[in-house]
C-alpha cells in the first residue's frame, strides 16, 4: 500500500530530523538535513504493524503524518529544545 509520510518543522536552526520506520520487512531511516517547510516520501509498504519514530536534533515544533490514501494513520507533534516522536500505524 502506498503511505506518504510527511515531516513539518518550523521555528528551529538548522532543521535537522531523523525518521526510522521499522516494519515487516526490516527497518528504514533517513535523514533530513537542513530541512524546510514541509517534506514528503511515499513507501510502498506491505501490511503490518509499524512503529515510526522522528528526531527533531535542533528542536522548534514537530509535525509528523502518515497518510493512507484518504486516511491519516498519525498526526502528532512535539515541541521542545529536542523534539521526538514514537507512534504505531497499521497497514
Amino acid at each position: 500500500m502506498q503511505v506518504k509520510i510527511s515531516v513539518t518543522i518550523s521555528n528551529a536552526v538548522g532543521g535537522n530530523v531523523h525518521i526510522v520506520l521499522r516494519g515487516p520487512e526490516g527497518t528504514q531511516q533517513y535523514d533530513e538535513d537542513t530541512m524546510t517547510g514541509n517534506n514528503e516520501k511515499t513507501f510502498d509498504l506491505s501490511p503490518g504493524t509499524y512503529i515510526i519514530s522522528a528526531h527533531a536534533y535542533t528542536g522548534g515544533k514537530l509535525n509528523l503524518r502518515v497518510i493512507a490514501g484518504a486516511a491519516k494513520l498519525i498526526n502528532r507533534e512535539a515541541s521542545g529544545p529536542d523534539a521526538f516522536i514514537l507512534s504505531t500505524f497499521d497497514v
